[in-house]
């Protein structure tokens, strides 16, 4: 027994050692169950409603009638300038910190890709 109550280790050579399948990270998590969840079932289950949720609009899209696609306006200007943002976003968080990045990213969105006013308006 060991100091604590529990058996310590015994670190005898195995004769014939058994090559471990190499699993990716997520499978070495384990899910666990609904009752006692493991570090991956939130993760996993996120991911089935995610996959639920795009067949569902996969349906929607295929089966009723919306208009065309290309026949609104795209505006590429505000697509590439939140493509630039959030490139930035990545690249400064580490450097100046959440709280102030996050702000910054808002503030963009808000005043200039889609302007709103900061004020309630009554």
């Amino acid at each position: 027994m060991g100091r604590f109550g529990w058996e310590k280790p015994e670190y005898k050579a195995d004769p014939k050692p058994q090559k471990e399948k190499e699993w990716p990270v997520s499978r070495k998590i384990g899910l666990g169950r609904p009752a006692k969840p493991g570090l991956g079932f939130m993760p996993f289950m996120a991911g089935l409603l995610l996959a639920g949720l795009s067949f569902s609009l996969v349906i929607q899209v295929l089966f009723i009638w919306t208009a065309p696609i290309w026949s609104t306006r795209v505006l590429w200007k505000n697509i590439l300038s939140v493509l630039g943002a959030m490139a930035a976003y990545g690249f400064w968080q580490d450097e100046a910190g959440f709280v102030p990045v996050a702000f910054g990213f808002v503030a963009l969105l808000m005043k200039v890709i889609e302007p709103q006013s900061w004020k309630r308006e009554r």
